[in-house]
C-alpha cells in the first residue's frame, strides 16, 4: 500500500536517492576521513622513517660514485659512511667491485627491514582510494539526477 502510493509521486527515484546519499554522506565522510587520518600517519611515518632516509642516502651516493666526473655525479654530497679510500688495493677496479658489493648487501638489509613497513602503508593507500571511490561514486549520482 505504502509502496504503490510512493509510485504516484513525481520523481520519486530521485528523490529516494538525494535522501540515502543524505543519509550515508555523514558516514561516508567519517570514513573518509579515518582513512585520511591513516595515510597521514603513514606519511608522518615515512618522514621520520631514519632507514628510509639512510637508504635513499646510500643510493644517491652509489649513483654519484658511478657517475664521479660526470655531471649526473653531483646531484648529491655524502660526507658520512663509508670511502672508496678505506678500500685499499693495488687494483682500482677491484676497490670499486669491493665498495659496490659492501653498498649492494648494505641496500639489501635496509630494503629487507623496509619491506613491512610498505605493506602496511600499502593497505592505508588502498582503503582511502576505496572511500575516494564511494564518495565519487555517491556524489556524482547525487549530481548527475540532480541537474
Amino acid at each position: 500500500m505504502y509502496l504503490s502510493k510512493m509510485m504516484k509521486v513525481p520523481q520519486v527515484e530521485s528523490k529516494l536517492r538525494v535522501f540515502c546519499f543524505k543519509i550515508q554522506f555523514r558516514t561516508q565522510v567519517s570514513e573518509f576521513k579515518r582513512s585520511l587520518n591513516t595515510v597521514n600517519s603513514a606519511c608522518n611515518e615515512v618522514r621520520n622513517f631514519l632507514k628510509l632516509k639512510d637508504l635513499m642516502k646510500k643510493i644517491l651516493y652509489l649513483g654519484n660514485t658511478l657517475n664521479q666526473g660526470t655531471a649526473r655525479g653531483l646531484s648529491f654530497c655524502w660526507i658520512h659512511g663509508l670511502g672508496l679510500a678505506e678500500f685499499m688495493h693495488s687494483d682500482d677496479l677491484f676497490k670499486l667491485i669491493v665498495y659496490l658489493k659492501v653498498c649492494i648487501l648494505s641496500l639489501f638489509c635496509s630494503i629487507c627491514i623496509l619491506l613491512d613497513f610498505w605493506c602496511s602503508m600499502i593497505s592505508a593507500v588502498f582503503c582511502l582510494a576505496g572511500c575516494i571511490y564511494i564518495i565519487d561514486y555517491s556524489s556524482s549520482q547525487y549530481f548527475d539526477n540532480e541537474f
